[in-house]
């Protein structure tokens, strides 16, 4: 527990822009926009931050992280099944499946 408490308050900046980018920023973009844009099409936009997180993080760094290659995978996905017609119950389901076969995999 000593070394996780340290690593965090060496790391606590990273984390926590982490939590803002990958999980406060899609949560409140997807609230602002789904009254005026429809599940699916806030579904999208709350996909921006991550992607462009994981894309910045791939150019800075030159390393593949195999949980950004899940995600963009799944956002890859999302923006077929949007162009395919795809409701936003199919496209949660599709974030369902894409779960469980990571769960699967490792």
């Amino acid at each position: 527990m000593g070394r996780s408490m340290a690593w965090l308050r060496d790391n606590w900046l990273r984390v926590s822009l982490d939590v803002a980018v990958n999980f406060a920023a899609p949560v409140l973009i997807f609230n602002w926009a789904e009254p005026q844009w429809g599940e699916t099409r806030a579904l999208l936009a709350s996909t921006v931050p991550p992607l462009l997180w994981g894309a910045g993080s791939f150019v800075k760094e030159r390393k593949v992280d195999a949980l950004s290659v899940v995600a963009l995978l799944g956002i890859a996905l999302s923006l077929l099944m949007f162009v395919g017609g795809g409701s936003a119950q199919l496209i949660a389901l599709k974030e369902k499946m894409v779960t469980l076969l990571f769960g699967l995999a490792f």
